[in-house]
């Protein structure tokens, strides 16, 4: 059986869930879109993680101020 399509932004461990589960399991119509939801959360995960590594949890404002990074 051919593993459904999967969102091309995804990063390569959220793909990886994607294609796993649907060939360890018989994944129906409802069930995908949690399976989709889930790995839509873990790209956006991976991208939080990839910015606060990237910018740091702080930032400094123009005045000098420390402030929480938004």
């Amino acid at each position: 059986m051919r593993t459904p399509a999967y969102g091309k932004a995804w990063p390569p461990e959220a793909k990886r869930l994607w294609r796993d589960i649907h060939q360890a399991f018989d994944v129906q119509t409802d069930q995908k879109e949690v399976l989709r939801t889930g790995c839509d959360c873990l790209a956006r995960l991976y991208q939080a993680r990839d910015i606060l590594n990237r910018e740091g949890l702080t930032f400094t404002t123009e005045s000098g101020q420390i402030r929480q990074h938004p």
